[in-house]
């Protein structure tokens, strides 16, 4: 009995010591990948979360700066005004974001711009595999969504722009490249509002600015009022 009794604590000690090689190993993993020059690739996110033994990480998303108008007229001026259904969301892996490209399905053009951006870059091309387009499609990218690498999800998420989702209809401002294949949307939240069964008009994240406080605000914040206002100018 004396015998097997040693024999317990000494297999209870080895696999103590075991665990803790393992775990100096993974800490010391994790530690060499804070320090890497990868740090923030996507590549880095993907070893990080394999040196804890996880099967999901989270992506930092990107600091972008939206061209913001500042008020509605402004921003009929610049951009075309939408309504559309997301059909088709892709994501493609870049360096260090995930870039999801939506493919949209245009329901009306409310209205069309009358000023050009001189300063804003060009209009990035659609993505070969989600090619060709039927006449009432375009496709415009976003800065989130999800892929797979090295056997880890990998998600990025923009808590103050939301995913579109399928099915939804949206009143969006963007800008159209000179085939109205692909678009930007340039004014970001700023200029992406859902539309409900009743035609009223939600901003995806409501921020403080003319153009949401136009569109949403007092009682009747309605698809209908819009398009007087635009039919009238007032």
């Amino acid at each position: 009995m004396l015998k097997l009794v040693i024999s317990a604590v000494l297999v209870v000690a080895v696999s103590a010591v075991l665990i803790t090689l393992s775990s100096n190993s993974v800490n010391s993993k994790i530690q060499e990948l804070e320090k890497s020059k990868d740090r923030g690739k996507l590549s880095w996110y993907a070893a990080r979360a394999n040196a804890k033994g996880q099967t999901e990480a989270r992506v930092a998303a990107p600091i972008i700066e939206y061209a913001v108008p500042k008020d509605l007229d402004e921003a009929l001026a610049y951009y075309s005004l939408v309504i559309v259904e997301p059909v088709e969301k892709k994501s493609y892996p870049e360096e260090s974001t995930i870039t999801s490209w939506y493919k949209f399905r245009l329901i009306e053009e409310l209205s069309s711009p009358t000023r050009l951006c001189t300063t804003c870059p060009d209009i990035a091309p659609a993505p070969a595999d989600m090619l060709p387009l039927k006449s009432d499609e375009f496709v415009a990218p976003r800065c989130e969504g999800e892929i797979e690498l090295a056997g880890v999800k990998l998600v990025s998420v923009n808590p103050d722009f939301p995913s579109f989702e399928k099915g939804k209809r949206y009143l969006i401002f963007l800008a159209f490249d000179t085939a109205r294949t692909a678009a930007a949307l340039r004014m970001g939240p700023w200029g992406a509002f859902r539309l409900d069964d009743l035609d009223q008009l939600k901003a995806v994240n409501e921020y403080k600015h003319p153009v949401i406080d136009e569109l949403t605000g007092g009682a009747d914040h309605s698809l209908n009022k819009l398009r007087r206002r635009l039919k009238t100018g007032k």
